[in-house]
């Protein structure tokens, strides 16, 4: 749908149609409330939602306490069982996360086993006997101990994104594409400029990604606040062509002292297989060492590998 209206009013805004932004709709729209989504995009979850790894974490790796863990592990409950309700395309095909040495699995993989254990991920398996994760994964090499995780998934994310918007519409909500937000004005409630016409409302839902702190600021233009800094981080996937994934599981190495959980190795629901992402701070464009730098790590684990 395409807003024609000169003048349009509706109880909530929700600004973007990612996984979030479709998800809270959904709930809002369940509720009883009259949703609006607003997407500058021609179709829903163009961006993040959909240029992930579409991996269902089981929630090991976050602070105990913290929202990550807290959300990660009931989150991950709740999607397999929504995704099953649903018919949504999943599998829970597990994880394992490799130590290439001693001293990496005394110090790093040993610790992620207990804070796994003490976020409520109580089916993980220390594995230390090298010739049953030579069983589980006959293409790995000098892999000295790995963390199981038998709950971890994967999941068909536009699939899924499209089973929250069909939910959505199923309960009154409306979308419309191709309606970024130009402008906003407070009055009564807060009204939005979308391609030239205003719209009123009384609830605004800002699940923008990462164009969220612009829509902040044209939401505080008239009052001081000053956004967050932004960080802007990109990951690079490689796809391995021409055969069939060499592995039956998600295989992780230790979370990268760069940031984020390593360079893996992700199945998808189509049996191939992607390395990634690495990390990659501000730039705009692919470069050969960053190349070297990710497919350079498993050709250790995976000798038989030849990343050109």
């Amino acid at each position: 749908m395409l807003l024609k209206h000169t003048v349009y009013s509706v109880d909530t805004v929700v600004i973007g149609a990612g996984v979030i932004g479709l998800a809270v709709a959904r709930s809002l729209a369940k509720s009883g409330r009259e949703v609006l989504i607003l997407e500058r995009n021609a179709s829903i979850g163009q961006e993040t939602s959909s240029r992930n790894s579409q991996v269902i974490h089981a929630g090991l790796y976050y602070p105990q306490r913290s929202f990550k863990a807290k959300f990660c592990v009931e989150g991950r409950r709740m999607l397999y069982q929504y995704c099953r309700e649903r018919s949504v395309d999943v599998q829970q095909c597990g994880k394992l996360i490799v130590a290439t040495s001693e001293a990496s699995f005394r110090d790093k993989l040993v610790p992620l086993y207990h804070q796994a254990l003490r976020n409520g991920v109580t089916d993980v398996k220390l594995l230390t006997d090298t010739a049953h994760i030579a069983d589980l994964e006959p293409h790995l090499s000098h892999v000295v101990a790995a963390l199981w995780s038998p709950s971890t998934g994967i999941v068909d994310s536009h699939h899924f994104l499209y089973s929250l918007l069909a939910d959505a519409e199923a309960h009154g909500a409306t979308l419309a594409l191709q309606s970024a937000v130009e402008d906003s004005r407070i009055t009564n409630g807060v009204e939005l400029q979308v391609g030239g016409m205003w719209i009123a409302c009384r609830n605004v839902v800002n699940a923008a990604g990462l164009w969220a702190h612009q829509v902040a600021s044209l939401l505080h233009q008239n009052h001081p606040w000053q956004p967050p800094k932004q960080y802007y981080c990109k990951g690079n996937y490689f796809r391995l062509q021409g055969q069939i994934s060499p592995f039956s599981r998600l295989v992780y190495p230790l979370p990268d002292e760069r940031g984020g959980l390593g360079v893996h190795a992700t199945l998808d629901l189509a049996g191939m297989v992607r390395f990634g992402p690495d990390v990659e701070w501000l730039h705009e464009n692919i470069q050969p060492d960053e190349i070297d730098y990710t497919m350079g790590s498993w050709c250790r684990i995976m000798p038989v590998f030849d990343p050109s």
